[in-house]
C-alpha cells in the first residue's frame, strides 16, 4: 500500500504477495473461494475472518453502487475498496 498525492494504491506482486478471498458476512465456513499460488493459511486466520464478518454485518457500507466485488476489479479501473 502506498499513498501518492492523497490517493491510496495497492500493488500485487506475483513474486511476494498473496491473497485469499472469502465469502462475506453471510459466509459460514473458513475456506477461501479464491487464493493466490503463494497463499498459506495461518492459525489465526479464522478468528480474523470471523471478526471481519461480524464487523461487516453491523456496518453500513457507504456509496454502495460504487463498490465492486474483488473478482470484478480490473487493473485499469479505479474502485472503492473497504478493508478492515
Amino acid at each position: 500500500m502506498t499513498v501518492h498525492e492523497g490517493d491510496v494504491y495497492a500493488i500485487f506482486n506475483n513474486k511476494f504477495s498473496s491473497f485469499a478471498l472469502y465469502d462475506g458476512k453471510d459466509g459460514d465456513n473458513f475456506h477461501p473461494y479464491k487464493v493466490s499460488l503463494r497463499f498459506h493459511a495461518r492459525e489465526h486466520d479464522e478468528k480474523i475472518i470471523a471478526s471481519m464478518r461480524k464487523w461487516l454485518a453491523s456496518s453500513e457500507v457507504i456509496d454502495v453502487p460504487n463498490f465492486s466485488l474483488l473478482r470484478e476489479i480490473d487493473r485499469v479501473v479505479c474502485v472503492n475498496l473497504a478493508c478492515k
